[in-house]
């Protein structure tokens, strides 16, 4: 069960960065939402393979400190705007949560 949020982290940012990219022609938003979302999708899949969990949420905490300074430094740029402390939130959420699970795993 713990494959779940890397798979909808991952499903969430391949969608905004394609989204982005659709309505405003944003190539740094494609290449890090694809980015970004295609190591969250890696993570899940390591973590449901019963032998790779460790891994998986080592991953998965790299690419929640990768989403995590991406909104700090969208944040940083285009204050008062609802995506870059979205992406703040999740990957902190993210960064505990999958942090957590890994410290778990690698006792």
């Amino acid at each position: 069960m713990s494959h779940h949020p890397s798979y909808t982290y991952g499903g969430f940012l391949v969608g905004t960065g394609l989204y982005a990219y659709a309505t405003k022609r944003s190539v740094p938003s494609l290449l890090g939402g694809v980015g970004l979302g295609s190591a969250f999708l890696l993570s899940g899949y390591l973590i449901q393979q019963k032998g790779d969990s460790k891994n998986g949420h080592l991953l998965a905490t790299i690419a929640s400190l990768g989403l995590l300074g991406v909104g700090a430094s969208r944040y940083r740029k285009v204050e008062k705007k609802t995506l870059p402390i979205t992406f703040m939130v999740l990957g902190a959420a993210s960064l505990y949560y999958q942090g957590k699970k890994y410290l778990e795993w690698a006792q």
